[in-house]
């Protein structure tokens, strides 16, 4: 065998992939003269190794820097940071390398799992992330791995301690199983998922139980024409004296659309049943984020749209508006490729209430990200 061949043998069989990002916040808490700056460094390492032809070895490795005027204000509060930023699953999988009042340094195994193929199966085991959603920006489906829409730093998404069997009936349909280890009976999440397609539709449909509740849902993607047409709905209900309880709907629509001139666009609406109309607009990043708590109101519309000025510079205005108190969103990003692997985000975030009648600054945070990836 000759050397480019054990090399292509080689890439087959480990792929070593991460990055490495710098990202800098500028927090404007009502006015300048409360201004509070925020550092991180952040590492991550992906490791894939083929051992077999049907088994694959996973870990991927997230090493996280913090250092700045939040990590010395927690310590104010009688907060530790780094037990605030430690979001292990059902295993600790973390280590807190540095926890000082001015720096945290915090590692932790965000996946970790073996994944079997053969046939018309697929079976993982370990911390894995479940993604069961259709749309874009909300995730009614998604009851293993609900995501915050404001964490945009965190691109791969959290994970759990997961056993997911996947069954593949055909080419145009499948069968997931899967269920999350938990500590308590609250906690447990396990589901059924079937997908498939019809009329150059996708569909799906679940059912299983998500922490305390029943949870039956569907979604669906595709097209009207040229434009991109998807939506999931979820129903959520305490097993607990099931016909003494209310239970929770949470549904979402989105369309998307790109024109000729690369403009791209997207509209999407949520509607959460037991979301309120004047919900405490600091519970939009504070929420305890679940499938069926995607947003403290009960109606969120937002509009993205996106726009490559060049090839390797882009950029996007996302705008998130809640009737009832007129909360009021506004995510401007631009985005430029230095060179090969390289990239800088400028991110800003600008919350606005209108309590008073009148838009006020609630917060406007500035974000400045370097990124190399390898």
């Amino acid at each position: 065998m000759t050397s480019h061949q054990n090399k292509i043998k080689k890439e087959k069989l480990y792929l070593f992939k991460g990055y490495v990002k710098y990202l800098q916040t500028t927090g404007f808490p009502g006015n300048a003269d409360d201004l509070i700056t925020d550092n991180l460094l952040h590492h991550r390492l992906n490791f894939h190794w083929d051992a077999l032809q049907s088994l694959r070895f996973v870990v991927e490795i997230r090493n996280r820097i913090h250092w700045g005027e939040t990590v010395k204000l927690a310590g104010s509060f009688n907060q530790n940071f780094g037990e605030l930023i430690d979001n292990n699953d059902i295993y600790d999988m973390s280590v807190l390398v540095i926890d000082k009042k001015a720096i945290v340094w915090h590692a932790m195994l965000d996946r970790a799992y073996l994944r079997f193929s053969k046939n018309k199966f697929e079976l993982t085991a370990g911390r894995q992330r479940i993604n069961w959603g259709v749309t874009l920006i909300w995730n009614p489906n998604d009851i293993f791995n609900a995501y915050s829409f404001y964490d945009f730093d965190y691109e791969e998404r959290p994970g759990s301690d997961a056993v997911r069997l996947i069954f593949y009936p055909n080419a145009k349909s499948s069968i997931e199983v899967a269920g999350k280890i938990a500590h308590e009976k609250e906690q447990v999440v396990g589901a059924v998922l079937y997908k498939w397609n019809k009329a150059k539709y996708d569909f799906q449909v679940l059912a299983g139980i998500a922490n305390a509740d029943v949870a039956v849902g569907g979604g669906w993607a595709g097209n009207i024409k040229n434009a991109g047409f998807k939506g999931e709905v979820t129903y959520f209900h305490p097993y607990k004296n099931f016909s003494d309880s209310t239970g929770v709907f949470a549904g979402t629509i989105s369309c998307d659309y790109s024109f000729k001139k690369k403009v791209y666009l997207n509209g999407s609406f949520l509607y959460t049943s037991n979301g309120s109309m004047h919900a405490d607009f600091g519970l939009l990043t504070n929420l305890n984020l679940s499938a069926k708590t995607l947003s403290p109101y009960k109606y969120s519309f937002l509009v993205h749209v996106l726009y490559p000025f060049t090839p390797i510079f882009t950029g996007s205005l996302a705008t998130l508006y809640s009737p009832g108190d007129h909360a009021l969103f506004l995510n401007p990003v631009l985005t430029y490729n230095i060179k090969e692997n390289w990239d800088v985000d400028v991110v800003g975030q600008i919350f606005l209430s209108n309590d008073s009648g009148k838009y006020q600054d609630v917060s406007e945070l500035l974000y400045l990200r370097l990124r190399w990836s390898y």
